[in-house]
């Protein structure tokens, strides 16, 4: 028989398989003969790591440890961002962790169940629940007014108009001088100072349906405003159709030649409607002031008239609604106004054209008293009027050209609609 630590053997041989070995005696068995186990190299045997690994991780001992050790790792880090935050951390119920251990071992062994959702009060809302309207929710009792957004539209706390009324009186104050000077003037200056305000009041609405995303042509509104002004003062009513139909068509070309973008027919309808609402009820006042319709500067009379009812109008329902209002006139348009202001408002009106405008000629106590009552009517009307296109569009001035009172077309929306009443008034009792 051949040695077996022959370095020439094969790996066969010299792994001790010798090949057939004759085994006389008892002591011949225990010659260990071929061991398969030494064919194999000393490295780590095929799928040995594997098994140790996945044995490692499914030791149920060692898995709930891991578990419970992440969830209080995370209960650490939020309780020091809440810290951090200045709430006060929430304390986490007991049997909480081991709740989502079972969850996640109820996931691995096929079963797949969601996880209980923490409920964390005063951290996070469902998605479920509804969030309510900041314009629109009502405040609570008892409960702060800062936990919302308040409304633009919203009376204040106090009951009052929420106005600088100092500051508003003195506003007041300046451009009652500013009109008085231009009256005392005559036709001329007066309707100079017409004009300008007019153009403002336009270019405040203008500006505003800007903001309000729609495109008007605002330069040819402006434009056509202005004219208009001018236009019927010197050549009487036949200017207005002729001012109107050329904005129409100039508009037209406007969005065509693709000056302004955007929708044509928002864009027409929105310069339209600026340049009738503000600049045709605005030239009335040329109309009143123009010599070729009241010589004799019985025009300044005439628009002093107007001008006088309006403004006893807007504040005796100011002072009336602040002091003594209860119940809303229209609480859907504008939520301040009042029966009571609206009643206040009327009574100064027809006053102060009986005491003050009766005395001015041409003007007669009676006719004085009616046109106090015709404002009394409109001038409400037109105050409700840009309140709504106001609510239409959230705001709550057009303006802020006057201090404590917002812009001019908030002053003068009243103005817009007692300027044709009173044109007509004095045609229908043949005072001019």
């Amino acid at each position: 028989m051949l040695a077996r630590d022959e370095p020439d053997l094969p790996e066969w041989q010299r792994a001790g398989d010798t090949g057939p070995v004759w085994r006389e005696h008892e002591h011949d068995w225990a010659d260990p003969g071929f061991e398969p186990a030494l064919l194999a190299d000393e490295g780590t045997r095929v799928g040995e790591l594997r098994t140790e690994e996945l044995a490692e991780e499914r030791r149920p001992w060692d898995f709930d440890d891991a578990v419970e050790a992440s969830e209080e790792s995370w209960a650490r880090e939020e309780e020091f961002r809440l810290d951090d935050e200045g709430v006060e951390p929430e304390a986490v119920p007991a049997g909480q962790v081991r709740t989502i251990s079972s969850s996640v071992r109820s996931v691995t062994s096929g079963q797949v169940q969601a996880p209980p959702a923490r409920s964390r009060p005063g951290r996070r809302r469902s998605f479920s629940q509804e969030t309510p309207d900041p314009l629109t929710a009502p405040v609570r009792a008892g409960s702060s007014p800062a936990g919302r957004v308040p409304h633009p539209f919203d009376a204040p706390s106090d009951g009052g108009s929420g106005r600088n009324m100092p500051l508003a009186v003195a506003t007041g104050v300046a451009v009652a001088a500013v009109a008085l000077l231009a009256m005392w003037g005559g036709p001329l200056p007066t309707v100079i100072l017409a004009t300008v305000v007019i153009t403002l009041c336009a270019a405040e609405a203008y500006g505003t349906l800007r903001r309000s995303g729609r495109r008007p042509a605002t330069l040819l509104g402006l434009v056509a405003t202005a004219a208009i002004v001018a236009a019927t003062y010197s050549k009487g009513p036949s200017a207005i159709p002729l001012v109107a139909v050329l904005l129409l068509i100039g508009t037209m070309l406007w969005y065509l030649i693709g000056v302004e973008s955007g929708s044509a027919v928002e864009g027409t309808a929105s310069t339209v409607f600026v340049f009738v609402w503000v600049g045709i009820l605005g030239s009335f006042a040329a109309l009143l002031l123009a010599p070729s319709e009241f010589p004799n500067r019985h025009g300044v009379a005439f628009f002093a008239g107007a001008v006088i009812a309006a403004v006893l109008d807007d504040v005796g329902a100011l002072v009336v609604g602040r002091y003594f209002g209860r119940r809303p006139l229209a609480p859907h348009v504008s939520p301040k106004k009042t029966w009571e202001g609206l009643l206040g408002g009327s009574v100064l009106a027809i006053l102060g054209s009986v005491f003050i405008t009766g005395h001015i000629h041409p003007w007669t106590t009676p006719k004085a008293a009616l046109l106090g009552v015709v404002i009394a009517v409109v001038a409400p009307i037109g105050d409700l009027c840009e309140s709504l296109i106001k609510r239409d569009l959230s705001l709550k001035d057009m303006g802020s050209m006057l201090p404590g009172h917002g812009g001019l077309l908030d002053r003068f929306d009243a103005l817009l609609f007692a300027l044709p009443a009173t044109f007509y008034l004095v045609r229908l009792v043949h005072l001019g």
